[in-house]
Formats: structure tokens, C-alpha cells, sequence
């Protein structure tokens, strides 16, 4: 059933169901000792990217991947929200939402919330020095973050180009608290119907804010048909010296059956890490349920799962 048209933003209603449907974030860091990397990153793609190699930047129809996509999602018109839980190793939990509106003005807003808490018991030799030998200690740590951006979708949704502006801050036992602000640009350029080329330049601001460094992302989509798509993407780090070596590439693709059902895999390599990823999806002329699994290849215990609802309207 249609809730209605809500033409803008500025709706009480639009606002109402952001505010309802926001708790969120799709993928965030576990906890660790101080100077030490965690396992996970902070990457906000949501489960139809993650099922399909965490893949997204050049990807229209997924506003799941909405912090890393701005300029693409503008491509096409629609007012869209969405919501998203994830489960993973070191009692990761996450929840996230977001929503997008390209359809009420020639300029597109997105706007979106995450909250992702991650825990574990510290080894003896993580402890901090303070710590008595014979005491325990649980380092729950509650990351949080806001964005929004603005698109400008031109030449008859052909090209886009945005910018886009997070807040982000954490509470840790073990790490204390910090918070910082960012932003990033990008932008989207589809010069076939099928096929989509996309541009993102992430965390421009050079912060100490854990987990967060500039890195460029490039991506392409073919579509070759209604039920069948190809996509990958290449990240880099942007720093004073380059190094091919660092590179992470991703590649997914999707095989719809009929018009409701559609099956994604992909594989990602990222430095030491190694990922396969699988997911499912199902739509309907209203609303979407996306599901995404990936994991690691040289630690099958170690698996995040993650499910995306999304309405139209």
C-alpha cells in the first residue's frame, strides 16, 4: 500500500518516518587496544552492496550505500528511505537509516544516522597498565554518526556532481571519547543507460579521529539487461606517497529472477583481507528487503550479516 506523496523533505511526515526508521549503521571497526588497526572499517554500504563484493559507488538503485554514492543515487528520481541492522563478530551490532529526496527540487538531499556498538574481553597483554593482573575488563565501545550531502543532478540526469558533510564521535572504555567532522566530494556520469562511471574522494580533512583516512573511490556499473549487473570498484589511499600496493578492488554482480527476486555474489580483496560475499533481495513496486552476508576467506568464523528495508514512495 502507497503511504502517500510526500513531495518534500520539509513533510511532517517525511520527517516522522526519518526520525522512526533512522537508528542506524551498516558496518563499523570491533574494539582494540590503542595503536592497534581493529578488523573492521567503518564503511556504510548496507546489505545490497555488501551481498554484491561491498561494492556501490557507481550503483543507482541502492540508496543502502547512500554515504558513498550521493551523486549516483541523484541519477534517478525518487523520494526513498531506508533502514538497516548488521551483525558480526566481537558482539558487533549495528543499526543505521537514511533518506533521500531528487524528485521535490532540481537540488537532491540525503540525510542519515548511524550507531554501531562492538565489545570484547581484553587479552592479559591488552590490558591497560593500570589494570590489576587479577581483574577483568570489558571494552564496549558505542560509535555514532550524522550526514548529509547535497547532488546536482544535470544534463537530463545524465551527470551529478556532491558534497557531503559527517559528524562522527565514539565512547570506548578502553579508548575513551572522541569526535570529529569531515566531508567529501563526488560526482556521477552515465553515458549509457546501462552503464554508469562514479567518482568519490572521502574524509578530506586530515583528523586523529580513529578510523577515518582520505582515500579515493572509483566504480563502474554495466547493466547488461533487466535482471543482469556487473560492478566493481577500486579504493586508494590518498596520501603524500603513492602505492599501488595498498589498493583494495571489489567486484559484484547481480542475477534478477523474474521481476521480485534478485541474487547477488561478489569477492572483495582489501590489503590482507580477503572477502566472498553472498545476499539476496526481494522488491515490489513500494519497498525492498535486501540481505547481505560476507566472509572472511582464511577465517569462515568470521561473518557479518546484514538486512536492509527500504520504501518508496
Amino acid at each position: 500500500m502507497r503511504i502517500g506523496k510526500l513531495r518534500t523533505l520539509r513533510d511532517p511526515r517525511a520527517i516522522l518516518l526519518v526520525a522512526l526508521l533512522a537508528p542506524a549503521v551498516a558496518s563499523a571497526r570491533g574494539t582494540a587496544q590503542p595503536g592497534v588497526d581493529a578488523d573492521e572499517d567503518l564503511e556504510d554500504i548496507g546489505a545490497r552492496a555488501t551481498g554484491a563484493g561491498l561494492v556501490g559507488v557507481a550503483n543507482p538503485n541502492d540508496i543502502g550505500a547512500l554515504r558513498l554514492n550521493i551523486a549516483t543515487a541523484s541519477l534517478t528520481e525518487r523520494y526513498e528511505i531506508y533502514t538497516g541492522a548488521e551483525l558480526g563478530p566481537l558482539a558487533h551490532f549495528a543499526l543505521r537509516g537514511g533518506a533521500m529526496d531528487s524528485r521535490s527540487s532540481p537540488v537532491a538531499l540525503a540525510l542519515g544516522y548511524r550507531h554501531v556498538h562492538d565489545e570484547r574481553w581484553l587479552w592479559q597483554d591488552e590490558r591497560p597498565g593500570w589494570m590489576t593482573p587479577d581483574s577483568t575488563f570489558q571494552n564496549p565501545t558505542d560509535h555514532q554518526g550524522l550526514y548529509a550531502g547535497l547532488a546536482y543532478p544535470f544534463s537530463n540526469r545524465k551527470a551529478s556532481v556532491a558534497v557531503d558533510a559527517r559528524y562522527d564521535w565514539y565512547v570506548s572504555d578502553l579508548l575513551d571519547q572522541a569526535s570529529a567532522f569531515n566531508f567529501g566530494v563526488s560526482g556521477a556520469w552515465k553515458p549509457a543507460d546501462s552503464f554508469v562511471l562514479a567518482a568519490a574522494l572521502d574524509n578530506l580533512l586530515e583528523t586523529n579521529f580513529r578510523d577515518t583516512s582520505r582515500q579515493l573511490r572509483l566504480g563502474a556499473r554495466w547493466d547488461a539487461g533487466q535482471y543482469f549487473g556487473l560492478e566493481g570498484d577500486v579504493l586508494a589511499p590518498v596520501t603524500t606517497t603513492w602505492d599501488w600496493k595498498k589498493l583494495d578492488w571489489r567486484v559484484g554482480a547481480n542475477v534478477g529472477f523474474a521481476q521480485f527476486v534478485a541474487i547477488r555474489a561478489g569477492y572483495a580483496n582489501e590489503a590482507t583481507k580477503n572477502w566472498v560475499t553472498g545476499g539476496v533481495g526481494f522488491t515490489s513496486p513500494d519497498c525492498d528487503l535486501d540481505y547481505g552476508v560476507r566472509v572472511r576467506i582464511d577465517d569462515p568464523f568470521h561473518n557479518v550479516h546484514t538486512l536492509d528495508v527500504r520504501v518508496r514512495f
